[in-house]
């Protein structure tokens, strides 16, 4: 098994690249499906937080600490069927698919082994919503299946900025913990940041959170909001909470400053913090 696990990964990255030398060798594969990631609400391109993708079959993690509107994940050419866990900031699902038909046919000494899937079918998930655009796999890459995601509705959106004379200027803070006052997910991919979305806790008013520095020194910011029902998504999302009125007077940077009071998906600044 171990074995099987190496093989697959090394798949993987040898089907994209290797052969990239050899023009006859291209595109011979199609062992690969192409996911698309958007917004339920405008049908528009949806960024994804990654901590990570991993299949039980692998040993690899694939797109790690990453970001993006679109990936690439392999088949597993040792089975009929292949299932993904998507580690994201703030949720974790599940796709499973199955193939029928799989086979390996043997190219060249310089192109090696063919690997030719047939009969593709997502049989579970738990996203949001998907749309199949094709169930065809071929061997450029191309979208088989759309993401959808409902409206992620409580991120405020938060700038650190600095003075500079009367100009004010984007701020880089060093970053070594951040906290909330409730149980809360932050995908912070390196420890250097000039904005960051902070989730608001949907079963209270108002939510405090905690910075460490690299410095040593800590602050406190609390967001005082009001949150309202809407059910626009129903169907899809349940009832979802609208943030607006959103303020802060307790805090102990320098100066916070409140630029948008209400709460979009995708965030918009909220709030200029003055460290």
């Amino acid at each position: 098994m171990q074995m099987k696990k190496f093989f697959w990964v090394a798949f993987f990255f040898l089907a994209l690249g290797s052969c990239l030398d050899e023009p006859d060798c291209i595109d011979l594969s199609n062992g690969f499906i192409g996911i698309s990631f958007k917004k339920m609400f405008d049908n528009k391109a949806d960024t994804a937080n990654f901590f990570g993708i991993q299949s039980p079959e692998s040993d690899s993690i694939f797109y790690q600490f990453s970001r993006a509107t679109a990936i690439v994940l392999p088949l597993n050419p040792f089975s009929s069927r292949t299932r993904f866990t998507f580690e994201e900031v703030y949720g974790e699902n599940i796709l499973e698919m199955e193939y029928v038909n799989r086979s390996t046919q043997f190219i060249s000494e310089d192109c090696g082994n063919r690997y030719v899937f047939s009969n593709l079918e997502f049989t579970n998930y738990d996203f949001d919503s998907v749309k199949v655009v094709t169930n065809e796999l071929a061997s450029a890459v191309q979208t088989n299946l759309e993401v959808y995601r409902c409206p992620r509705t409580n991120l405020v959106k938060v700038a650190f900025r600095q003075l500079i004379g009367p100009t004010e200027r984007a701020d880089t803070v060093y970053l070594s913990n951040l906290s909330a006052d409730y149980s809360a997910q932050f995908f912070i991919p390196k420890d250097t940041l000039s904005v960051i979305n902070l989730p608001l806790n949907q079963n209270a008013s108002a939510t405090t959170f905690y910075f460490d520095f690299k410095d040593g020194s800590s602050r406190t910011v609390t967001f005082n909001y009001t949150r309202t029902l809407w059910n626009e998504f129903d169907t899809w999302c349940g009832a979802l909470t609208l943030y607006s009125d959103v303020s802060s007077t307790v805090y102990d940077f320098n100066d916070v400053q409140i630029r948008r009071d209400s709460v979009q998906d995708p965030p918009l600044t909220n709030a200029a913090i003055f460290k």
